[in-house]
């Protein structure tokens, strides 16, 4: 088996970024008035490769940002992916995920993905980076907060694919006031699934549950996209 060097990982991010396209470039266009608010969230990390954009879209913007925050299993999709599957296969006949797809460990072909990208992270950007290794359910909790200081965000990347997992994400931002006013939220899978639209399912879903839950004013300020999956959006806590 073929391992991948720190070096060759931070080349491939570096080149897969493209710090002049992509949804996350909206970024360098917001008006960053918050200066108190000075950490980024990464929910799904997989490559590495969103941190590295939406860093780099945010130092365009001269937004300055102190400590990075990437939460992932680095194994993959849970199990209960299979079963949102299921359940959209019978509705529409197709589903684009499944449990274990996106694993680090099996891209990378090393046991533990988390202290590669940490080491690449470490001697590459010019921020904290905390990697927290778990699924959604057992470490999105007060004892991660405290444990890893949690500050409230200048901006949160939510790329988690599934319903599930984004109202875990969801809840966790709201109830731990990780997400306060003038935080930025991208959602990455916005269209990724089959009733987007309607808000029927997936990550739209789970997001005007969050709004009704948690009496939210959420103001989007950047779309991109119209067609399923690649729609994409960016919106402000207000």
């Amino acid at each position: 088996m073929t391992t991948h060097t720190h070096e060759e990982v931070w080349t491939q991010l570096q080149t897969d970024a493209d710090h002049d396209k992509g949804w996350r470039q909206a970024l360098r266009s917001f008006d960053w008035n918050m200066d108190e608010l000075t950490a980024f969230y990464q929910f799904g990390v997989y490559t590495g490769k969103s941190i590295v954009t939406a860093f780099n879209a945010l130092g365009k913007a001269e937004k300055h940002i102190d400590v990075i925050y990437g939460f992932d299993s680095f194994e993959g999709l849970p199990e209960r992916t299979d079963k949102e599957r299921q359940e959209a296969i019978e509705r529409h006949g197709y589903y684009l995920w499944e449990s274990g797809q996106y694993s680090s460990n099996e891209l990378y072909e090393v046991d533990d993905s988390k202290e590669l990208l940490q080491t690449v992270f470490d001697n590459n950007l010019d921020a904290e980076v905390k990697l927290i290794k778990g699924w959604f359910e057992d470490i999105l909790n007060q004892d991660t907060v405290k444990k890893y200081d949690l500050q409230p965000a200048a901006y949160i990347d939510i790329d988690v694919d599934t319903y599930t997992s984004s109202v875990e994400v969801l809840d966790f931002i709201f109830s731990e006031g990780i997400a306060v006013p003038g935080t930025i939220i991208g959602f990455d899978d916005w269209g990724g699934t089959p009733e987007w639209k309607t808000m029927g399912d997936g990550m739209s879903k789970a997001c005007m549950e969050a709004i009704e839950k948690y009496k939210l004013s959420l103001q989007i300020f950047s779309k991109t996209g119209e067609d399923f999956p690649h729609v994409h959006i960016m919106c402000c806590v207000r």
